[in-house]
């Protein structure tokens, strides 16, 4: 998932995975975050811009709640294989691909 397809919100009020911000990178008008998520437990990446920062009140420690505004899927056979020409693109709000 790229950085800049993650929604974040340091109140509960959004769903998505808890995380909590390891790193705070600010870069001109971006500022790059890291973060530690239990479940998948993984690092995820994050794009906001510098005003967001401050807005958020975005500091190393605090816990924040992270979903995906969207995505996209490269399905795979039972055995792992990629399916070949296939992959599906999802929006937050978007049905789910039948």
């Amino acid at each position: 998932m790229r950085p800049e397809h993650l929604a974040l919100d340091a109140s509960a009020a959004q769903p998505g995975w808890t995380a909590r911000l390891r790193h705070v990178y600010p870069a001109g008008s971006i500022a790059h975050l890291e973060l530690a998520v239990d479940a998948p437990e993984q690092t995820l990446e994050a794009d906001v811009a510098s005003e967001d920062l401050a807005r958020l009140g975005l500091r190393a420690g605090m816990q924040l709640h992270v979903a995906p505004r969207s995505a996209v899927v490269f399905p795979q056979t039972q055995d792992g294989t990629p399916v070949p020409d296939d992959r599906w693109t999802w929006q937050a709000g978007a049905a789910a691909p039948r």
